[in-house]
């Protein structure tokens, strides 16, 4: 017994050995290095900065910002850093940046490392500022899309096995040729002018729309209907208001918001290609599912509409 008694007690003691062991910290004696900007933004920025390392004493924040309404030697901006780091200047405090938008923040880790990273302010360049003129419009139509019996700016070869048509037997119609008596906005200018960032970080401004030489704006009044009426197709395919109005560019989808005279408006959204030629495309997704595929000549091809493309020039 006395023997078993001996090897529990050197057990407890081990065992409590270890505890205690267990119950140290294994880092209390360590220190941190770390000296990082984890984000950056100043106001006017358009999406999150680029914030890169430089060797052991150095680092770079990019930031693209609107510096219209901003004043560059008064800038308050809103950061984080590693923690346990300091900064100077600190979160809060106004900077001024130099005549070539730079400006230099030192971060000292808890060690005692430093870097001193320098912030770069490119001015934003935006697609969208300046005149526009409306180059053409265009639009996909099908009678039947997705039958072997269809027909349309797609061809009539449509393949069941692949559902796809031919590319090469693309052709996509010139809108005015489709509304009698009417030619659509083919001479119009709208110019865009950027105001600021909002708070998903999106551009956004305001835009003009002047009529062309011929000092009128399209209708979309399509008179004699197949009814022997007249239907108004404005909500399909009058996509650029004829009104002033804001707008919204989200850069990371390509999609320009309009919307007619101010953000309670009437809302157009479109996709957004700028082409090798300067030139800029909008695609508006204009289907409604409604109406039959009856052929009624030209007006068979609007009711079967799905897509309008808008295609501005820059002007000078």
């Amino acid at each position: 017994m006395k023997i078993m008694e001996k090897f529990y007690a050197i057990m407890v003691l081990v065992m409590s050995f270890i505890a205690i062991r267990c119950t140290e910290n294994p880092i209390e004696d360590f220190t941190s290095d770390d000296r990082q900007f984890l984000n950056f933004t100043i106001p006017g920025q358009v999406g999150a900065a680029n914030i890169i390392s430089q060797g052991e004493s150095e680092g770079k924040i990019i930031v693209n910002a609107v510096l219209n309404n901003i004043d560059i030697n008064a800038v308050q901006p809103s950061f984080q850093i590693s923690e346990l780091a300091t900064v100077q200047p600190e979160a809060g405090e106004v900077i001024s940046f130099s005549s070539d938008f730079m400006f230099d923040f030192k971060v000292v880790s808890e060690s005692g490392k430093s870097r001193t990273w320098t912030v770069e302010v490119r001015p934003y360049e935006s697609q969208l500022d300046g005149n526009w003129k409306t180059q053409n419009i265009l639009f996909d139509w099908h009678i039947g899309i997705g039958e072997t019996w269809g027909w349309g700016v797609f061809g009539p070869n449509y393949d069941p096995v692949t559902d796809t048509y031919p590319p090469e037997d693309y052709a996509p119609a010139v809108l005015s040729g489709d509304f009698p008596a009417t030619v659509p906005d083919t001479d119009n200018t709208i110019s865009f002018t950027t105001t600021g960032i909002n708070e998903a970080g999106n551009p956004e401004g305001t835009f003009t729309v002047t009529a062309g030489k011929d000092r009128e704006f399209g209708s979309y009044i399509f008179e004699p209907d197949y009814k022997g009426g007249s239907t108004d197709y404005s909500a399909r395919y009058k996509k650029i208001p004829h009104e002033n109005g804001v707008w919204e560019f989200n850069e990371g989808a390509n999609l320009l918001t309009l919307q007619a005279g101010n953000e309670f408006g009437e809302t157009s959204v479109g996709e957004l290609t700028t082409n090798a030629d300067g030139s800029i495309s909008l695609r508006f997704e204009n289907f409604v599912n409604e109406y039959t595929w009856d052929h009624f000549e030209a007006e068979a091809q609007i009711i079967n509409g799905f897509n309008l493309y808008i295609n501005l020039e820059p002007q000078e």
